[in-house]
């Protein structure tokens, strides 16, 4: 939907939002570019996705993610919303996939209240749904100043709890993710890595050179040293080859990069648009990158996570 200019005090970037009007915005500001929202399979999110404001009272970013797992109603049943669901419509400025909402609501006194809480947002599209905390920003009480608060938020500064990061423009929803947190994950070995030194989450129990970490964002087994190949490089019918690896989908803190070497001695960012494979059994559970023609066969790949 767009929006039309509010004549109403701006306070960009304010560390605490009184009772008043909060915008979100995915559109690109002060030249930076644009979050272009995806679902699972690809598309743009459009007509049928909804967005809303609120915050997850007391709970960590872990504890969101671990509710998650529950799926969406589980979810929301910790849910204290801002204003209304909003519908995306067909793209803010027209921009498919993207999004531009106000939502305005008086924060009160007394009874549930989201003051004090960091900022959330989530994005359904049927039953995907994405989750992100605006972190340092927070609802405050309301005050005698007179004046009414309006916020503007980007959602590139959001930090994405439930989702996928695609790259450094595009944001996908996920479907109900498959694991929580990483401390709930490791839970789960407490009796087959009895040392709490190698349930850490840099620490490889297994010994098969896969940190845990890397293992819980891949799907792996860290009590198991014969785990099949994370990555893959294969052919899609026509040709073209294409390097995958099997990920966790929706554990959106966890950011996928690939790099690329001639020789293993120098790496460099190999820049490319990851996609999920659709294709039976990866179906969901693979992403993957196009390798151009053009480069030599004799080509290294890596896969680094970043939390």
């Amino acid at each position: 939907m767009k929006l039309f200019p509010i004549p109403l005090l701006v306070l960009a970037g304010i560390a605490s939002l009184e009772a008043g009007t909060l915008v979100v915005t995915a559109l690109p500001g002060d030249e930076a570019v644009p979050q272009l929202l995806r679902t699972l399979g690809g598309q743009p999110l459009g007509a049928t996705a909804t967005v809303q404001l609120g915050a997850f009272p007391g709970l960590s970013d872990d504890q969101v993610l671990d509710l998650a797992t529950g799926g969406y109603a589980a979810l929301t049943a910790s849910w204290l919303p801002f204003g209304e669901e909003h519908p995306m419509g067909t793209g803010a400025d027209d921009q498919s996939g993207s999004f531009e909402i106000a939502a305005r609501q008086d924060i009160p006194e007394a009874g549930p209240s989201p003051a004090g809480q960091e900022i959330s947002i989530i994005i359904r599209s049927g039953a995907e749904f994405l989750v992100a905390r605006f972190k340092g920003k927070t609802f405050a009480a309301d005050t005698e100043t007179g004046l009414e608060q309006v916020a503007v938020l980007q959602l590139r500064d959001a930090k994405i709890i439930v989702g996928n990061r695609l790259g450094p423009q595009t944001i996908a929803t996920a479907v109900t993710p498959a694991v929580g947190s990483y401390g709930s994950w490791i839970a789960a070995y407490t009796t087959a890595i009895t040392d709490e030194a190698l349930r850490q989450p840099q620490a490889d129990a297994d010994g098969d050179g896969l940190s845990n970490f890397f293992e819980y964002a891949t799907g792996g087994d860290p009590a198991s040293g014969t785990d099949a190949s994370v990555c893959r490089i294969s052919g899609d019918g026509s040709g073209h080859p294409w390097l995958s690896f099997r990920c966790q989908p929706g554990l959106g803190g966890t950011v996928p990069s690939l790099r690329s070497s001639p020789d293993l001695q120098e790496w460099s960012d190999f820049a490319a648009n990851l996609e999920w494979d659709t294709s039976p059994p990866a179906a969901g559970s693979w992403l993957r990158a196009r390798i151009p023609g053009a480069m030599d066969p004799g080509w290294y790949f890596r896969l680094e996570l970043d939390e």
